[in-house]
């Protein structure tokens, strides 16, 4: 269970490196829209109209990006060099297929025969599921565009092909099953809102 924790460690030491920056981002922000919109910049104490919302929605867009910047930043590493080296070793990972699993389900069979009470299952398995819930629970919880079924399906179809595609070029595995396990926390994230919102239909004032 070290890999474990030590994941999740990471994890939030990369999500407390990021909160500075987007506190620092969105505050900048929010200054320059009232500027450039001509309207004066509420005084300290100033209560202004729905302002329990908005304080909800900054929060929950603030972890939102702050954990899928983590979530990026830990998928994305490996090596990188130049255009001209990576592109070299792309095309020859494509060539071999070093590295590379297309067939469905072979990996996850792997992991499910030989790791199952490990570490090693949790992470790559359990954790490729629960990491994108909150991909497809955020997107849901604060655009309402994205609050239909379809539309969650198609971002955690193509967030997992991305992040397969940029790991082909640093030479990290690329596999079927990830975009499968991560495309199924990404739906149970939509779940997840659809359900919560029962419970408590004020979340939908969070979207916009």
């Amino acid at each position: 269970m070290a890999m474990v924790r030590d994941y999740i460690l990471e994890w939030l030491r990369i999500m407390l490196m990021a909160c500075p920056a987007y506190v620092l981002y969105r505050l900048t922000h929010r200054l320059l829209c009232l500027v450039g919109e001509g309207r004066p910049v509420p005084e300290a104490g100033a209560e202004p109209e729905g302002r329990a919302a908005f304080i909800a929605r900054e929060i929950a867009l603030g972890v939102f990006l702050v954990f899928m910047t983590a979530l990026l930043a830990l998928t994305f590493r490996g090596e990188l060099g130049n255009l001209e080296w990576s592109l070299q070793n792309a095309a020859q990972r494509l060539y071999t297929g070093q590295g590379i699993n297309l067939v469905p389900f072979h990996t996850i069979r792997g992991y499910c025969g030989r790791y199952l009470w490990s570490g090693l299952f949790l992470v790559n398995v359990v954790g490729n599921i629960v990491m994108f819930v909150p991909w497809g629970f955020g997107l849901a919880l604060l655009w309402r565009r994205n609050q239909r079924v379809w539309r969650i399906a198609l971002f955690s179809l193509l967030l997992p092909i991305f992040i397969e595609t940029v790991q082909l070029f640093t030479l990290r595995s690329v596999d079927v099953d990830d975009v499968l396990l991560n495309f199924l926390g990404g739906c149970l994230g939509g779940l997840l809102y659809a359900a919560a919102r029962r419970i408590c239909p004020g979340m939908g004032e969070l979207a916009r």
